[in-house]
């Protein structure tokens, strides 16, 4: 077999001819058979026990240990050291398709990839397959991702485009979780108060006893606006209001639809308003919508369901 195993070779001991270190016929050391005493166990020379603590002390030495006699960690520890100060790889940038190396006539020498190439080449792919392993081992199936938007963006594409999805960043198989709800996300309130009306619904009739709540979903509630409607004054002896209307104020939800009358309003003089209904609108009071929103932005929540 060579290598590293000793040759065997015929010696005389005491006037009987012996094969020495007697290897078996795969040229490793054997047992002998234990049910035949005339097939002898092989014997280990020193040369071969000196050749295995002389390559193990070069390999402590060469990974900065100090190999000794005591220590039955020291090799383990002289890998574990030389891995921990090991930088990380940089991948380096490659432009067009690299060639498998060749040393025949036909290929031009030019356009031959050097020794140097080839092994970034190799240790691109190297890295590439340590990266997907450190992502299996980080994002466990189970694990959630939240992908925020990009800065800038309006759009629903331009806020998540494809390639930052956690399935083409690290692999695996990802479902979307919530996507559907158009719900917004809030930590506890003191006392760990999840909201009085999670999982209900509310109906004009039956307020929050109504069916259909859904678990877990604490659902759009209006915030209550409070406004007042009415004069501050009577009539005059003329006929005319003397003071402003409550509801006539900018910032009073209630206010009166096609009004005319004549008096001092809001410290404008010889105006005519006459108040023929009631209206109210909360935007004269509060920013408002279509919805029930507060400032926000979008962002997805993903949940690894297969590696």
């Amino acid at each position: 077999m060579s290598g590293m195993y000793p040759d065997n070779r015929d010696i005389e001991i005491f006037g009987e001819q012996v094969r020495w270190p007697g290897l078996g016929a795969d040229g490793k050391f054997t047992n002998g058979d234990f049910s035949d005493p005339l097939v002898k166990p092989s014997f280990i020379p020193a040369e071969t026990v000196n050749l295995i603590l002389d390559n193990l002390a070069e390999l402590i030495a060469s990974l900065g240990g100090k190999p000794n006699n005591s220590d039955t960690g020291q090799l383990k520890d002289a890998i574990v050291s030389a891995l921990t100060l090991k930088a990380d790889l940089e991948s380096p940038t490659f432009t067009g398709n690299p060639n498998v190396p060749s040393d025949s006539a036909a290929v031009p020498a030019a356009a031959r990839p050097t020794t140097e190439q080839s092994t970034r080449i190799a240790t691109v792919g190297q890295i590439a397959a340590t990266r997907d392993a450190i992502n299996v081992e980080r994002y466990k199936v189970g694990s959630y991702y939240t992908q925020y938007p990009i800065v800038g963006q309006n759009t629903f594409a331009g806020m998540f485009p494809e390639n930052e999805s956690p399935g083409v960043l690290f692999g695996g198989t990802w479902s979307l979780q919530y996507d559907t709800e158009e719900v917004f996300f809030r930590t506890p309130g003191p006392g760990g108060d999840v909201g009085e009306y999670r999982g209900k619904a509310w109906s004009a009739d039956n307020k929050w006893d109504a069916p259909g709540g859904i678990p877990g979903i604490e659902p759009d509630m209006m915030r209550r606006i409070l406004g007042n409607t009415g004069l501050h004054s009577s009539l005059n002896s003329s006929g005319k209001y003397t003071d402003a209307l409550t509801t006539n104020h900018k910032n009073n939800p209630f206010y009166f639809a096609n009004s005319i009358m004549t008096g001092t309003i809001l410290g404008i003089s010889a105006v005519t308003y006459q108040p023929t209904g009631v209206m109210f609108d909360t935007s004269r009071a509060f920013p408002t919508g279509s919805k029930n929103v507060p400032k926000n932005r979008l962002m997805r929540i993903w949940k690894k369901i297969k590696d």
